[in-house]
């Protein structure tokens, strides 16, 4: 009764409304924490969190119309990895570590912190990315899950030997799920995973669609071409030539050497010139040497950015006849993204898994063909409006060239081919797929679980 009695104390009565004060967690902010800044938990903190907080801002306004849906006048506190202070005991513990010192660091100063200095009688928590909340946290906690990648596909992510750090990291990452007060899956695909590899009660699992920005894969023509005009000389890409793109990570289950076989079948019986471009922040990657050993074996010609070991590939290929390019241009930024989705002929995607799948909605969503693997959640967020196949080698080779076989009907043909695939349709399925309504059905969760406590 006592915690109840200063649990409410918290409150603000405002009429009828209350104000609730929420902490959320923005480590993928940081370009330097993890690799999440140029992955997709860092496109959803940095498409999320300003939205939430403009959200917040007014439902404080009592003339606001959103007053009708947001029941709670709500502070947000904003806190990262940074936010931390650690003490000298913690700070001397994690620096015996051999390994994972920031995450244990989390572990022992979120637990310590989330109720003090600015997250003081903070009503919740919550955490966008489930990996960087800590086991346990004396404040209730939502979080969102994007996805259950190591457990899922463990024949990919677990090490051949016991490993302690794998074993600990999941463990960490279970225990802070199944101790949530509520979770946020961002697809269908991810809450059936939830209740099947972790048991989590359905009730306890809301579904919240991550969103595209439609808008912006919908600016002018002129736009795009003076954007495309600005990457040319970069990619070594020229405005007739035509290309297959891929953007994204090139980890184990993103399938990418299976995208370069694809590619290679296609390119040796092919008549058209049709380029790869494999758009991503990847050269650090541990598969990259990989990679770049399978384009040279498979002697294609490869285009990336300075590196001395692209460098000796290209070199190697130099003396042979080469029938196909794959580009690797690195990271690309958001608006020159844009151009290079509009611009080309064909958005393929080979994942093996994914708990949404953005890029292939983004390629829909201006207007570009996808083809994609048939699997988890891409039925679900594509639609009818891609083209499936069975993940094998012959069958993605097979589409490519009965795709590229209609060149003189409306691939080639930007114009047309835009208008084929900008339908009333595919624009009513993007659409569906808002930031705004994210952080709005995210906004009303959080309500709902703190109104709940």
């Amino acid at each position: 009764m006592e915690a109840a009695v200063t649990r409410d104390s918290r409150y603000v009565q405002e009429g009828c409304r209350k104000s609730i004060k929420i902490g959320i967690e923005t480590s993928a902010l940081d370009e330097s924490f993890r690799a999440h800044f140029h992955r997709g938990i860092g496109t959803y903190v940095k498409e999320l969190y300003p939205r939430l907080a403009a959200l917040c801002e007014k439902s404080k306004d009592e003339e606001s119309k959103l007053n009708s849906q947001l029941t709670h006048s709500v502070e947000l506190t904003r806190f990262d990895h940074n936010s931390l202070a650690l003490k000298p005991l913690i700070s001397c513990i994690t620096s015996l570590m051999p390994f994972g010192r920031q995450t244990l660091s989390q572990q022992l100063c979120y637990p310590l912190s989330l109720n003090r200095g600015p997250l003081k009688n903070a009503d919740l928590i919550f955490f966008p990315a489930h990996m960087d909340a800590p086991a346990w946290s004396p404040v209730p906690t939502v979080i969102t899950v994007l996805d259950l990648i190591p457990l899922k596909l463990k024949e990919l992510y677990c090490p051949d030997k016991v490993n302690l750090r794998y074993h600990f990291a999941r463990f960490l990452e279970k225990s802070a799920i199944k101790r949530a007060k509520h979770i946020i899956a961002i697809s269908e695909c991810t809450k059936r995973d939830l209740i099947e590899i972790l048991g989590i009660p359905p009730e306890r699992i809301t579904v919240v669609y991550i969103g595209t920005r439609f808008a912006d894969f919908n600016s002018t023509a002129n736009a795009h071409a003076a954007k495309f005009d600005e990457i040319e000389s970069r990619l070594g890409i020229a405005r007739e030539e035509n290309y297959i793109l891929y953007v994204g990570g090139i980890d184990e289950r993103k399938d990418i050497p299976s995208l370069v076989d694809i590619y290679h079948e296609f390119v040796k019986s092919s008549e058209n010139k049709v380029s790869l471009v494999l758009a991503g922040k990847i050269a650090k990657d541990k598969n990259y040497p990989k990679l770049l050993k399978q384009i040279h074996n498979l002697n294609l010609e490869c285009s990336t950015p300075d590196n001395s070991t692209y460098n000796s590939t290209q070199a190697s290929n130099a003396s042979h006849q080469t029938k196909g390019r794959v580009i690797l241009p690195g990271y690309i930024d958001s608006k020159s993204l844009y151009s290079l989705y509009r611009r080309a002929s064909l958005f393929f995607f080979p994942s093996r898994y994914e708990g949404f799948g953005l890029p292939p909605l983004e390629a829909l969503a201006s207007g570009t063909p996808v083809i994609s693997t048939n699997v988890s959640s891409m039925p679900e967020v594509l639609g009818t409006f891609a083209e499936y196949y069975d993940g094998s080698v012959g069958d993605g080779a097979a589409r490519l060239k009965a795709y590229f076989a209609n060149a003189t009907k409306s691939p080639y043909n930007e114009v047309l081919r835009y208008q084929r695939y900008s339908s009333d349709e595919v624009r009513d399925h993007v659409a569906k797929f808002s930031w705004d309504n994210t952080a709005l059905k995210t906004l009303e969760v959080l309500m709902r679980v703190s109104n709940e406590l």
